[in-house]
Order: structure tokens, then C-alpha cells, then sequence
């Protein structure tokens, strides 16, 4: 018994590394897990690019202002060498003046820095009909924010 595990122990240690797409899920499930908990360190560790502490300065001041009850990857959209992506999130939420959830979408940016997925930024989404709290769309009125 004790030889079938170090058998599995090493072959599970040998085998080939995850490609750029297979880690991506789970970058984007931590990042987006970790505003949900308000987690800011955590969420920190995968802000990328030159305006990074602008956008976590920016993403820290909503996550004071709401609370999020839930997120969805809709849609993944990784470039021909899988070296960045674009991933359709809708996110549910409320504010602390009104229990009214509601859900909007954004597009986040993702790049493959060193070996691992970062957070590089936000979009609007296509059809701007409502916006997550992140992004800003001038087609979302003031009050569903």
C-alpha cells in the first residue's frame, strides 16, 4: 500500500505543467471570490500594468459601498498564443442603502505575467444594458448602480 502511493506521489509530481488557458479559471475565481469575501490583500496579488493601484484604489472603494452575492463567468475569450484573455463576468449585488440585487457585466482583462494570470483591467460590456458596480456605462441609469 505504502509503495502504490509513492508511485502516485510521483507520477502526480512528474506530470507536465498546466497550460496558461487551464490556470486561468483559477485566477479568475480566486480574484473574483476574493472581492466577494473583501478580501483586498488576496485580491491585491493579481492587479497588473502600469495604472494597478489606481484600479485597486478604485475596485477598494466599491467594495466599501456594496456587497457582492454572487459572479459569473459567461464567457472566456483567450488570445492565439494564450498569453491574455477576456472574460465576460456578470456580478450580482446590492448596496447598504438598498437590499435591491442587482446584476450587471463587465469585461475583465486578463495577461500571463511571468508564468501567471494577473488582472490587467475593466471593461464595459458590449451592450452596455446594465454594468457591473466596477465599470461605468453611460446607458446604465444612476439608481440601478
Amino acid at each position: 500500500m505504502m509503495r502504490f502511493a509513492l508511485v502516485a506521489c510521483l507520477a502526480a509530481c512528474s506530470s507536465a505543467p498546466p497550460k496558461p488557458a487551464q490556470t486561468l479559471p483559477t485566477a479568475m475565481r480566486e480574484f473574483n471570490e476574493a472581492l466577494h469575501w473583501k478580501h483586498m490583500g488576496v485580491a491585491a496579488g493579481y492587479f497588473c500594468g502600469k495604472d494597478s493601484a489606481d484600479q485597486l484604489e478604485k475596485t477598494q472603494t466599491v467594495i466599501e459601498e456594496i456587497e457582492i452575492v454572487d459572479f459569473e463567468v459567461l464567457r472566456v475569450e483567450a488570445s492565439s498564443d494564450a498569453n491574455s484573455a477576456e472574460c465576460t463576468v456578470r456580478v450580482s449585488w446590492y448596496t447598504k442603502d438598498d437590499p435591491t440585487v442587482r446584476k450587471g457585466t463587465e469585461i475583465q482583462q486578463w495577461l500571463r505575467v511571468d508564468g501567471l494570470w494577473r488582472f490587467a483591467g475593466r471593461l464595459p460590456p458590449e451592450k452596455p444594458a446594465s454594468c457591473s458596480p466596477f465599470v461605468h456605462c453611460a446607458a446604465t441609469p444612476k439608481n440601478s448602480r
